[in-house]
């Protein structure tokens, strides 16, 4: 815009090389840039400061300076069969460059405007998601700890509290063992310290009880919170902050519980879909033929 004429810079190939058997092939080589004049009443006009010596591109003629001086290369969509001096265009050609031209530029602008738009969704997406199984995980603590009236359920709701942070913390848990085989997995995964050790005992007995006895006092449950609290803690010792805050915003537990139950909706649909391929069949086979 220097002299008042409106430029751009395009982007794109040039038409590459031809084969023996007439195909065209172009590869990233021929990737060329060009810059291009807006002029009114002829719209955009492609001109080449660093000619190319190659041959493949098209010059067309009104790009030539002189009969010995000519650019060896303008953009690919360039016309080659322009007058060497200004086109003479009818009028009515000259009205039709008129109406296509202005919506050239407002195209290119919006096709840059729009990719400088969407590329933060990404990054704000997983932003968003980020922090999702850490506070699943921290709901469903206090639902376990606030549905726990009676104190079975509080023996129930603290041994479940405790698998979900032994999960969390690494322990390789088994589902469908007894409480007691399932506490020796975790001092053997864990060895854990006097006091952890001591909590996961209390947590044992109280699930025990829970599920064999058929009452449990108050007294047996007496303390289980702070008993899950302190095993979590003996669990996790010694491991690496970042391990913790791992733990904390993508907990095992809750991804464990995603994984089954996608694999559990994916199941229902396996059957529903072969359910529905044997109706089909059992129609098509009762379906009268035609004579």
């Amino acid at each position: 815009m220097i002299v008042g004429i409106p430029s751009r810079v395009a982007v794109g190939f040039t038409h590459g090389v031809r084969q023996a058997d007439g195909v065209w092939v172009v590869t990233t080589h021929d990737a060329h840039a060009w810059p291009e004049l807006y002029f009114p009443g002829f719209g955009w006009l492609p001109f080449e400061p660093t000619p190319r010596s190659d041959g493949q591109a098209i010059t067309p003629s009104f790009a030539k300076t002189s009969p010995n001086t000519e650019p060896s290369d303008v953009g690919p969509n360039s016309p080659s069969t322009r007058p060497s001096t200004a086109p003479s265009l009818s009028p009515a050609d000259r009205k039709q460059l008129e109406r296509q031209t202005p919506a050239v530029v407002p195209s290119v602008q919006g096709n840059k405007q729009h990719g400088r738009s969407w590329w933060w969704l990404l990054p704000a997406l997983i932003a968003l998601l980020l922090p999702v199984p850490g506070l699943l995980r921290g709901w469903q603590r206090h639902q376990r700890w606030r549905r726990a009236d009676t104190p079975a359920e509080l023996a129930s709701a603290a041994w479940a509290e405790s698998r979900a942070s032994a999960i969390d913390a690494g322990v390789d848990w088994i589902d469908g063992i007894t409480p007691r085989a399932a506490g020796r997995v975790v001092v053997a995964d864990r060895g854990l310290d006097v006091a952890g050790r001591a909590a996961l005992a209390r947590i044992v007995a109280a699930e025990e009880r829970a599920r064999y006895a058929r009452e449990t006092d108050a007294a047996a449950v007496a303390g289980l919170r702070e008993d899950v609290t302190t095993l979590s803690r003996s669990m996790t010792a010694g491991q690496p902050w970042l391990r913790h805050v791992v733990a904390v915003v993508w907990p095992r537990s809750t991804v464990r519980g995603a994984r089954r139950a996608l694999s559990a909706f994916a199941d229902a649909l396996d059957f529903f879909d072969a359910a529905a391929a044997r109706l089909r069949s059992r129609l098509s086979r009762h379906q009268p033929r035609p004579a």
